[in-house]
């Protein structure tokens, strides 16, 4: 059994023992005669949001543990507190629809007005910083942030998540080392600034269109190229 099966595994047992440990706590439902689906609808929400919790935790780790990395990581830190609080928000409503719905505290942290202000973080969130888009043709992974790209995507609104590190530079959760690009130019009718180069994963082409990422990713490599970080890249700028 490999790790992603046994991390599947653990995600799974706690998803369902969650509901499983309330229910034992609390005894039957009072109001409910038949709450078999909603456990089953419980279960499948804490998957849901345990999987992606800790995908980005483990994707924002990989990133924070780069040498001598300077970028704004609050939109990362936000982003995580966000669905921390939407699980604990969850799993605290499904116990107090199916087994104490009389609890004044409960029914406060439980409320319409905490949900409101859960989705405004979120979305406020969105706006602080743009990740780029990812697909793959033939042996290319294709990297792009465009100008006006999908809002799940991010805008940059309030900051960028661009950023460097000693051996390369990063956006959003993806890192690249500056010895494995070789080339870099203005795309004059895209209005975007391209990169296209190889590492150990194969090709990689990447679109930047937003304005803000763009100022900030070029500044990043004019910095790397004066300081001849840029060995293998032709830069065209």
């Amino acid at each position: 059994m490999n790790k992603e099966n046994i991390k599947v595994g653990i995600v799974v047992l706690i998803s369902c023992g969650i509901p499983a440990v309330v229910q034992r706590a609390f005894g039957p439902s009072p109001y409910m005669l038949s709450p078999g689906m909603l456990y089953v609808l419980w279960a499948v929400i804490n998957f849901l949001f345990i999987t992606t919790v800790s995908e980005l935790s483990s994707q924002y780790t990989k990133v924070f543990k780069l040498k001598k990395l300077k970028m704004q990581k609050m939109t990362f830190f936000v982003n995580l507190i966000v669905y921390y609080s939407f699980l604990i928000f969850i799993n605290l409503y499904f116990t107090q629809q199916i087994f104490i719905r009389d609890n004044q505290t409960l029914n406060r942290f439980t409320s319409v007005y905490i949900l409101i202000v859960i989705l405004i973080a979120y979305l406020l969130n969105l706006n602080s910083g743009q990740f780029p888009e990812e697909n793959e043709t033939d042996s290319t992974k294709i990297y792009n942030m465009r100008e006006k790209g999908p809002f799940k995507f991010g805008k940059e609104k309030f900051a960028t998540l661009i950023g460097e590190y000693e051996d390369g530079f990063v956006m959003g959760v993806h890192s690249f080392k500056y010895e494995d690009i070789k080339n870099i130019y203005n795309d004059k009718k895209q209005d975007s600034l391209v990169i296209k180069g190889k590492d150990e994963e194969g090709n990689f082409r990447i679109s930047v269109a937003a304005e803000k990422s763009k100022k900030e990713l070029k500044d990043i490599l004019l910095k790397a190229n004066k300081e001849n970080k840029l060995v293998n890249g032709q830069v065209n700028l």
